[in-house]
C-alpha cells in the first residue's frame, strides 16, 4: 500500500480537495488530521489513469524515488502532474 498525504491550508475546501483525490485514487478512504488530509492506496486505478493519460514518469519516479508528489490544481483538473515546490503544497504518494 502507497501513502497518500496533502497539506490543507485554511483556503482549501476540504470536501473539494477529498473529491479531487477521489477522481485519482477512488478506491481510497481520506481522513483529516492535524492539517493534513490522509489515506492510503494501491494505486490501482492511479496506474490505469496514468496509462489512459500516457504519462509514464510519474510512475517511473515513484519507483525510483519511492515518493511522488503531485500539483493539487492540476488534479482539480484531472491531470497528472509533476510538483516540485507550489505555495498550496503538493499531494505526496510514499512507499
Amino acid at each position: 500500500m502507497y501513502l497518500i498525504s496533502c497539506d490543507l491550508k485554511l483556503t482549501e475546501n476540504p470536501g473539494k480537495l477529498i473529491k479531487d483525490l477521489k477522481n485519482f485514487f477512488p478506491d481510497s478512504e481520506f481522513e483529516i488530521l492535524e492539517g493534513k488530509i490522509i489515506g492510503d492506496t494501491d494505486l490501482k486505478f492511479f496506474k490505469s489513469l496514468c496509462e489512459k493519460q500516457q504519462s509514464e514518469l510519474p510512475l517511473k519516479i515513484l519507483s525510483e524515488n519511492k515518493e511522488l508528489k503531485l500539483d493539487k490544481i492540476a488534479m482539480h483538473d484531472k491531470k497528472i502532474e509533476i510538483c516540485e515546490d507550489f505555495p498550496l503544497g503538493c499531494v505526496v504518494i510514499k512507499e
